[in-house]
């Protein structure tokens, strides 16, 4: 062995440590989910006119996330830019957090209506078959919103 193979080989390793890609983005991660869930329902549905409302409920749902990772987005900058302030007031805080609550409960609420309207457009079996796919979409709505 040389007297250089042991610092070829940490180069090799720093350069392999380095070269991960970073997380994808909670939006990004939606997306992703809600594609595949419509790829999912898509060949679970054989009715095309039930078919295409699914998906454009799922698109529905897709769009609820992206307004739900923007407004949590904002939310962070309110607190951010409030944290900065050093007369800062508790009250004010509160009210800048009871708000993303509010916010937070009316998107459970809309996530909670789009599942309602495909559980009434599929049928039991097609239900069933999409377990899966409505799991994951499940977990993207209960997920704790950053601050």
């Amino acid at each position: 062995m040389s007297p250089r193979t042991p610092l070829l080989l940490a180069g090799a390793l720093l350069a392999a440590g380095c070269s991960h890609a970073p997380p994808p983005t909670p939006q990004a991660w939606a997306r992703s989910e809600v594609e595949a869930a419509r790829t999912e329902v898509r060949s679970i549905v054989a009715d095309k006119v039930r078919a295409d409302r699914a998906d454009a409920l799922l698109v529905e749902l897709l769009e609820a996330f992206d307004r739900a990772g923007a407004r949590s987005e904002a939310l962070k900058k309110q607190v951010d830019a409030l944290d900065r302030r050093q007369d800062a007031t508790e009250v004010q805080f509160q009210a800048v957090l009871a708000t993303g609550d509010a916010d937070r409960l009316r998107e459970l609420h809309e996530f909670a209506a789009i599942r309602e309207q495909l559980a009434r457009l599929l049928t039991p079996e097609e239900w069933r078959k999409s377990s899966a796919a409505r799991r994951k979409l499940l977990e993207l709505q209960l997920q704790p919103q950053p601050l």
